[in-house]
């Protein structure tokens, strides 16, 4: 899988899970589907600018500070290369990903606040959007594509 996948999973399971060290953070990743190294970690970590904090609980835990734009883009470069597939039925529009990418593809479309789209649901590979009305998933979907191409 591309290193951003990986990257932007790491980020999710660290803000999403109380993660100590690093060999906890490859073991996550590893149950999300991914390849990976305690090396490999560590480069991310480095990359990504993850650093550690004292929780309240006198315990460490990896944090990641960003930017928004920084976030942004990564998303955005994550929506591109794991989107596969974009279909839909009446209002419902299903978008197929790799294996392990439907959560961070979804909260980049969820960023987009596009009006259209009333709810948004996200498993393993498959996000399901509802449009308000059938009319509108055209819209939607000409939306979504067009991040697929920039």
């Amino acid at each position: 899988m591309a290193r951003s996948v990986r990257q932007l999973k790491l980020i999710d399971i660290i803000n999403n899970s109380s993660v100590e060290t690093q060999s906890e953070l490859t073991e996550k990743l590893i149950n999300a589907g991914f390849s990976v190294t305690q090396a490999t970690i560590s480069r991310d970590i480095k990359e990504l600018g993850v650093t550690k904090i004292m929780t309240p609980s006198k315990r460490y835990k990896y944090v990641y500070a960003h930017e928004e734009k920084v976030l942004v883009n990564k998303f955005n470069n994550l929506f591109k290369e794991s989107v596969l597939s974009i279909k839909s039925s009446m209002n419902i529009i299903v978008v197929k990903t790799m294996i392990g990418s439907a959560n961070s593809a979804a909260a980049f479309i969820d960023n987009l606040a596009i009006n259209e789209i009333i709810g948004t649901i996200a498993g393993d590979d498959t996000i399901m959007l509802v449009a308000d009305c059938e009319e509108s998933v055209i819209i939607v979907k000409k939306q979504l594509a067009s991040y697929l191409y920039e």
